[in-house]
């Protein structure tokens, strides 16, 4: 697993400048990946749609955030892409979405969350083609108080805040996508948030593209929310303990709009960490990170890998972390990490 520490006081073209420089060569070779994997979803379209349906996202997250789209353009400029290239990098799940003529991608991540007494935990895999798990990073902003995982290249994925709040994500595939913000901007956005509602206010106001879950958890609150292109519903206000979401919608009316591969899955993931955490519905963060790696009917499995010589580019657990929110602490491990013992991200 990769780590990059910005240092404090940071424009935020030098914050983009700074990670772009870093891994140039990664985010150039990930982002050649995704833009090989859309062509092949779309029917082998040419670069230049692929770049032109890219391009079409930048007027709109110029317009969303400007010092979050300036660091955007300073990853950009310092690996050697356009912005239309990076955009494919950050946006690729709901990119991919603006065209359904194929088979839905069956890339997904898997999210258990507990509340009980003074523990607040939210857990997370992130299932990815494996392809994306040599690039997993973990990032810190240190003028945001914010530690988030993702890959080389990206804003965020999901993360922790100074203030205890987190953000987590599944990815759902939708029949209404758009064009939108860069969801992984958004995740950035939500992160600067003190609060839960804060963190909702950032997601209702903003114009995504496709389909996810948000799940969002600070010290006194929970809410998660399944959004696709057009709609938003609230399915977890908290009440409850433990909760769980992979990649279907638990909302009715969002469900007709969602597309799951034939082979996807989500289903078996949901009911193994329904298993566990009936088990044990009071999980400590060790209990809840080991639960993540569950391998009970591998493949179709928590932590799974679904790769194989024909297909490299299958699903795998590319990456679990676990926020703590009571304590302010974010473990987390590359899916192919030798050592998967949790590792504690320090605050500096």
């Amino acid at each position: 697993m990769k780590e990059l520490r910005l240092e404090r006081g940071l424009s935020a073209a030098q914050r983009g400048e700074v990670h772009g420089e870093t891994f140039a060569r990664d985010i150039q070779e990930l982002s050649n990946i995704r833009k090989d994997l859309i062509q092949k979803a779309w029917g082998h379209k040419t670069d230049q749609v692929i770049l032109e349906r890219a391009s079409a996202h930048l007027p709109l997250l110029a317009e969303y955030d400007e010092d979050l789209y300036q660091e955007f353009q300073g990853i950009a400029r310092a690996s050697g892409l356009t912005e239309s290239q990076l955009l494919i990098l950050n946006h690729y799940t709901d990119l991919r979405d603006l065209s359904l003529s194929g088979s839905a991608m069956e890339e997904g991540c898997s999210i258990l969350h507990a509340r009980y007494g003074d523990e607040v935990l939210l857990a997370q895999t992130w299932d990815m083609h494996a392809t994306a798990e040599p690039f997993v990073l973990m990032l810190y902003l240190p003028d945001e108080g914010v530690w988030t995982l993702t890959i080389t290249g990206c804003l965020a994925l999901c993360g922790l805040n100074r203030n205890g709040l987190c953000v987590a994500i599944n990815n759902l595939v939708m029949s209404d996508a758009r064009i939108g913000v860069s969801w992984p901007t958004l995740v950035r956005k939500m992160l600067r948030a003190k609060s839960v509602d804060g963190a909702e206010e950032a997601l209702l106001t903003t114009k995504v593209g496709s389909g996810h879950h948000y799940a969002l958890v600070d010290r006194e609150k929970s809410a998660a929310w399944e959004i696709s292109g057009t709609e938003g519903v609230k399915v977890y206000d908290g009440s409850e303990s433990p909760y769980i979401h992979t990649n279907h919608c638990l909302d009715r009316s969002l469900d007709e709009k969602s597309r799951i591969s034939e082979t996807s899955t989500t289903h078996d993931r949901f009911f193994q960490a329904q298993r566990l955490l009936l088990e044990k519905p009071e999980p400590t963060a060790f209990e809840l990170w080991e639960m993540m790696a569950c391998r009970d009917d591998f493949p179709r499995s928590l932590f799974t890998d679904r790769t194989s010589p024909e297909n490299p580019h299958g699903v795998a657990t590319c990456a679990r972390v676990l926020m703590d929110c009571a304590r302010g602490e974010i473990w987390a491990r590359a899916g192919k990490d030798v050592d998967q013992t949790p590792r504690k991200f320090e605050w500096t």
